[in-house]
């Protein structure tokens, strides 16, 4: 490189820096807080006879068995109810209708239009 590229980078390299240091320096930066976590259940208060006919009502499964085999009976998706049509498969199929000649629908020709040639 020449001298005078080398002079120019360096007056560049000086004046960048001087105008650096004239700069404000940053505030602190902007960190939004998380949210807090809700206790819906915060303040709430239960008798001790309403606690004890909630904890009757939840079934525990005997020891050593895994699952609640009763469990499928409070947890599974409904069926299809018995209204409305079932599988299409076992309808019969439709035969092929036969028009009469005396009913089949004939659309006149329209009048003539003397709009355009």
């Amino acid at each position: 490189m020449s001298d005078e590229l080398v002079k120019r980078i360096a007056t560049l390299e000086t004046e960048l820096a001087d105008l650096k240091a004239q700069l404000p320096k940053p505030e602190k930066p902007f960190v939004p807080t998380p949210m807090p976590k809700i206790d819906y259940t915060e303040n709430f208060r239960l008798p001790p006879d309403a606690a004890q006919a909630m904890a009757r009502v939840v079934h525990d499964p005997p020891k050593g068995q895994k699952t609640d085999m009763g469990a499928w009976a409070r947890n599974r998706m409904g069926e299809p109810g018995g209204f409305g049509p079932g599988p299409s498969d076992k309808w019969p199929k439709p035969e092929p209708t036969k028009v009469r000649k005396e009913e089949k629908l004939e659309v006149p020709p329209p009048p003539k239009s003397y709009w355009s040639k």
